[in-house]
């Protein structure tokens, strides 16, 4: 708790992205929805939280009003992750419906969800938990390549490295954030943290 309380790091991992998509190749659920379970899983074991709120960043066009627009489609969709006490095949069959439907139907009142917030809020007395937003960046297809050289070697990965990256006193806009990168090889996980979130 002393210090800054707001931090924003980075961990650069390779054993991740195989592991990743070894998974989605055993049970034909995308890369993006296994990192999402994943997360959701973390969250759970950290806080105890069942479910987990997880507030996935999607991007599409499926409403054909929106098919002409010029401009980025983009909103934080809600899933609720019940991922406690199941394998973890179990949470991600349950987490492949969910963060589906929120891909499909992200679209909300902004507005209207922090008037919302806001008198929920009043009457609780207490702050209510935003959720832990995921926004996946890569640049990838539904499913992972299946060519063993898309693995890299699983026996002798690059060492994983983390680093902070800057720290402050001012609020964050999402009190915990992850954000999902390519780079050559591996994945990039940012992280922005409240710590008295977690």
């Amino acid at each position: 708790r002393p210090g800054p309380r707001y931090w924003h790091g980075e961990f650069d991992t390779y054993r991740l992205l195989p592991a990743v998509r070894a998974i989605a190749e055993r049970t034909g659920i995308g890369t993006s929805t296994v990192l999402t379970t994943l997360y959701a899983v973390a969250l759970h074991d950290l806080t105890g939280v069942n479910p987990v709120m997880v507030r996935p960043m999607v991007d599409n066009r499926f409403r054909p009003g929106l098919a002409g627009v010029v401009c980025t489609v983009a909103q934080d969709g809600v899933c609720l992750l019940d991922v406690a006490d199941v394998p973890f095949d179990q949470a991600l069959r349950r987490a492949a419906r969910s963060v589906l439907s929120a891909q499909k139907h992200a679209y909300a009142d902004p507005w209207g969800i922090a008037e919302l917030t806001a008198r929920i809020q009043h009457e609780r007395g207490h702050e209510l938990d935003p959720g832990a937003f995921i926004n996946d960046r890569r640049d990838i297809g539904i499913f992972a390549p299946t060519s063993p050289a898309a693995h890299g070697d699983p026996a002798s990965p690059a060492p994983s490295t983390f680093r902070w990256i800057d720290h402050q006193h001012t609020p964050l806009s999402k009190p915990l954030s992850l954000e999902i990168d390519d780079i050559p090889g591996a994945l990039r996980l940012t992280m922005h943290i409240d710590t008295h979130m977690i």
